[in-house]
């Protein structure tokens, strides 16, 4: 899923630097993140160069909250402060993953998580999604400690968009849908256009009552993403958890999925799973991870300035891009 906090360029220019997946760099650490589990979801700053240890991580800001806007589910008001308190976790009893981690995030901003594969970038999406329990510490949604939360009704403050997209037999208005509750025709189209599905499937004979297979091969994968971003739209939820990667469309449907992408973190509290650095030079915040703790936080100014951890990954994916074309 390209992320939010992407740079949007104009559909003339050249495509996209050809860069590796962060994932593919050279990793020490040989535990790898657990894939976050899409299957209960489909309905649904300042300083840099710090290891955090104990202290909390604060991402602020005065994002202006919309009321139910946007699109037609209208569920009043929109918050979606996240806090990290102290929190460890380990797969393993013999190895602990994240140590003692504390992040604040204020509601409507966007956080970008990078790092190498075993960084605990998925991990930290894992345990807000209450796949796994954090074995000490909390992570609290709005003041309230999520571990207290049935699952489904943390859930339901959850929209997530992946690179993997689900799509099921139906017609695509109905993909859209999915999850949502009641809704109109209208609350549809309208999610769809905000988030550029409504292009595509315009030129299609039957709009929006295309039957999409089970497969979902009469789709494109780009087209799949887009309409998994509307459905995202149209649940309106507080928090989304967004995978950016693009490299399976084309560049001017990668284009399209930023620009939607950007549209659907308005408002919201975002998570950005960051494969691609080039995509979220304005996240509000960029945390970079190594063996489960925040080594590095700030924009993609700051971190590129100050010469760490950041730099020296921004730097290895435009030299493997670089080798590549070679």
């Amino acid at each position: 899923m390209p992320g939010a906090g992407c740079v949007l360029r104009d559909t003339s220019e050249q495509g996209p630097d050809p860069e590796p997946d962060i994932a593919a760099l050279p990793d020490t650490d040989t535990d790898t993140d657990t894939d976050v589990d899409q299957r209960v979801l489909v309905g649904a700053a300042s300083g840099t160069g710090r290891g955090l240890g104990s202290a909390p991580s604060s991402v602020t800001g005065n994002p202006t909250m919309p009321h139910g806007s946007g699109n037609g589910s209208g569920n009043g008001r929109r918050r979606g402060q996240v806090d990290f308190e102290h929190v460890t976790f380990s797969y393993s009893p013999d190895k602990t993953l994240i140590q003692d981690l504390s992040l604040s995030v204020e509601p409507g901003r966007t956080v970008a998580i990078v790092g190498p594969t075993g960084a605990g970038k998925t991990t930290i999406v894992n345990l807000l999604m209450r796949f796994y329990e954090v074995q000490s510490g909390r992570i609290t949604l709005d003041g309230v400690d999520i571990a207290t939360l049935p699952r489904e009704q943390l859930r339901r403050q959850l929209g997530m968009v992946l690179q993997d997209t689900w799509l099921f037999g139906g017609t695509i208005a109905d993909n859209i849908a999915y999850g949502t509750g009641e809704v109109t025709r209208e609350d549809i189209v309208r999610a769809a256009k905000v988030t550029h599905v409504d292009r595509f499937v315009r030129t299609l004979p039957l709009g929006y009552d295309t039957v999409i297979d089970d497969e979902g091969d009469n789709v494109s994968a780009g087209e799949k993403q887009l309409i998994t971003i509307a459905r995202a739209f149209l649940a309106d939820r507080s928090i989304l958890i967004l995978d950016e990667a693009t490299s399976s469309v084309d560049t001017r449907t990668e284009v399209l999925i930023q620009k939607a992408m950007h549209s659907l973190r308005q408002g919201r509290t975002s998570f950005v799973i960051a494969h691609r650095l080039s995509t979220i030079r304005d996240a509000d915040v960029i945390l970079v991870m190594e063996a489960g703790q925040i080594v590095e936080q700030g924009d993609h100014a700051e971190l590129l300035a100050a010469g760490g951890a950041y730099a020296r990954l921004y730097q290895a994916q435009f030299a493997a891009a670089a080798a590549e074309v070679e």
